[in-house]
């Protein structure tokens, strides 16, 4: 029965050290947090033209006693050879200092356009609007939207493909109170990676995000980190 064959391709992310992140601009005192994250993700084809994946981690920061749990489902279409359309999810439940601190849930949408240059160069292009509910431990329940654009550049640095350049930019802009509030968020990455063998990936990270403050119009607090991680695939 030919429907019953379904081929898996699962892949397994651990990032290897810790994510150090400098905020430069809190209360006039910059301080560095290492954070650490385990994740599992798995995806396999649901008909010819689409596919469905998944995945589950965790993220912890120990100065902080706090911890996040997060599962992911994500079921995509190709509606062209480049252009894809996906429906999805995000459910986080986070505890800080042993006891209950958030819980979120966030269903997303988003097209991907893929642009392949030759010559090892690749642009992909995302638009993801998700929808935001919040359930905070002694505060009000919370719902708002957030628009996502992100340019994302993978460069092949050799004839073989065994190492690359990825530089990264995501522009974030959140809808509350039936406004928008331009700019709430801004993250640029450059990384750089390496084949260590055939199903073994090792990336550096540098990182650069500027915030919104709590009335979500400035940008005023940028923080900066360094991410080494290790994806094995199987």
């Amino acid at each position: 029965m030919q429907w019953l064959k379904i081929k898996i391709k699962l892949s397994f992310r651990f990032y290897l050290a810790f994510l150090s992140v400098v905020f430069i601009h809190q209360n006039g005192v910059s301080q560095i947090k290492n954070q650490y994250r385990l994740y599992y993700f798995g995806d396999f084809p649901a008909q010819k033209k689409s596919s469905f994946s998944f995945g589950s981690g965790v993220h912890s920061m120990p100065s902080d006693q706090w911890l996040r749990m997060e599962m992911r489902t994500m079921h995509e279409f190709s509606l062209t050879s480049n252009l894809k359309f996906g429906l999805g999810q995000r459910s986080n439940f986070s505890r800080q200092e042993g006891g209950f601190k958030r819980y979120e849930l966030r269903p997303f949408q988003n097209l991907t356009y893929t642009q392949n240059l030759g010559d090892g160069w690749k642009f992909i292009h995302r638009l993801m609007m998700e929808e935001r509910a919040f359930i905070d431990k002694g505060e009000e329940n919370t719902l708002h939207g957030r628009l996502r654009y992100r340019l994302d550049a993978n460069i092949s640095l050799s004839s073989m493909k065994k190492f690359y350049l990825r530089p990264m930019s995501e522009m974030f802009f959140t809808f509350a109170d039936n406004r928008c509030h331009y700019w709430s968020q801004w993250k640029n990455t450059l990384a750089f990676g390496t084949s260590l063998c055939d199903n073994i990936m090792l990336e550096c990270r540098y990182e650069y995000m500027l915030n919104s403050d709590e009335s979500l119009v400035a940008l005023d607090q940028p923080l900066q980190g360094f991410r080494l991680q290790l994806v094995q695939r199987f």
